[in-house]
């Protein structure tokens, strides 16, 4: 984690935090990963490991607010 003082107008000391290295596939916006088969655990999965889909793409009613 990259830290930097900086003084704003007021002339008061900060500290600035540099952005976090942003992964294609992780966290919010990411793509989802479709799990396959016949099983309860088969759907459409989020980053964080949630199902948002049933496998034929209606919102799992176990996930509010998809």
């Amino acid at each position: 984690m990259a830290l930097s003082a900086r003084r704003n107008r007021a002339g008061l000391m900060m500290l600035v935090q540099q952005p976090f290295y942003r992964h294609p596939n992780l966290g919010p916006g990411a793509p989802l990963v479709e799990i396959t088969g016949t099983g309860e655990t088969a759907g459409f999965y989020d980053w964080a490991g949630r199902r948002l889909f049933l496998p034929d793409g209606e919102p799992d009613p176990a996930c509010p607010g998809v």
